[in-house]
């Protein structure tokens, strides 16, 4: 079950804009917070977790969960930062910065 826009997880603490990306493993959604900041938010595929038997799922969660620890941890320039992760009917997420790009592909925001 992918989420749509006006979607809202956390009680209203992100509303889904509109879904970015999805490969075998994830799926991206852009979302904006109460701030309305707008942010990434990524959850793993469900073709993918519909796909696996209860024990392949929770060890594919716990790998999520274990990228969610070291993307937390790490503090680069150059990665996204993970600023948040919370379990949304029974889906495990990761919320991260969103870069604005501009029309010359360059980052809007300033590191």
């Amino acid at each position: 079950m992918a989420w749509i826009a006006g979607n809202q997880l956390q009680g209203g603490k992100y509303t889904i804009e509109r879904e970015l990306g999805r490969g075998r493993f994830g799926i991206t959604y852009l979302v904006k917070n109460k701030k309305g900041d707008r942010q990434v938010i990524k959850t793993l595929n469900d073709d993918l977790l519909n796909s696996l038997n209860q024990s392949e799922r929770g060890r594919l969660k716990t790998m999520f969960l274990r990228e969610a620890l070291k993307l937390q941890r790490c503090k680069h320039k150059y990665i996204v930062e993970v600023v948040d992760s919370f379990e949304e009917a029974d889906r495990l997420c990761l919320v991260m910065e969103y870069p604005e790009i501009s029309c010359c592909g360059v980052m809007a925001k300033q590191f």
